[in-house]
């Protein structure tokens, strides 16, 4: 979905907590002075994350109304320079304790050398 660009560079700061954490916004709009914004997360770890987030910033930002799931079913994931599994259980499960599910999911991969670009399955927990 496109962000409306009045509400893109009014609201630059709450839009980049979605984007960093890959939720996709489904719909953001202002209504009675307040932006609603809703989100599908990659997990609950990341909804956790920016509802975080969010809190930290809502002294500048009191008006926001978001609604956030969370994505359903088994995902995928490129891995980007830096990862190992260890930081995707981080980031997908809140933990670095569901690495070895990850490395169960992806058979054929060798948990200890995943390579920036390699699509990762990630399982539901």
């Amino acid at each position: 979905m496109s962000v409306p660009q009045q509400l893109n560079q009014r609201y630059q700061n709450v839009l980049e907590i979605f984007e960093k954490e890959g939720a996709v916004i489904e719909a953001a709009f202002l209504t009675g002075g307040r932006l609603h914004v809703n989100a599908v997360a990659v997990s609950d770890a990341s909804r956790t994350r920016i509802w975080n987030a969010l809190r930290f910033l809502e002294p500048s930002y009191p008006n926001i109304d978001p609604e956030i799931s969370v994505r359903k079913g088994e995902q995928t994931y490129v891995v980007q320079p830096g990862d190992d599994l260890s930081k995707i259980s981080e980031y997908f499960f809140g933990d670095a304790a569901h690495r070895s599910l990850i490395a169960m999911a992806n058979d054929s991969v060798d948990p200890d050398r995943i390579q920036t670009g390699q699509e990762l399955k990630i399982p539901l927990v």
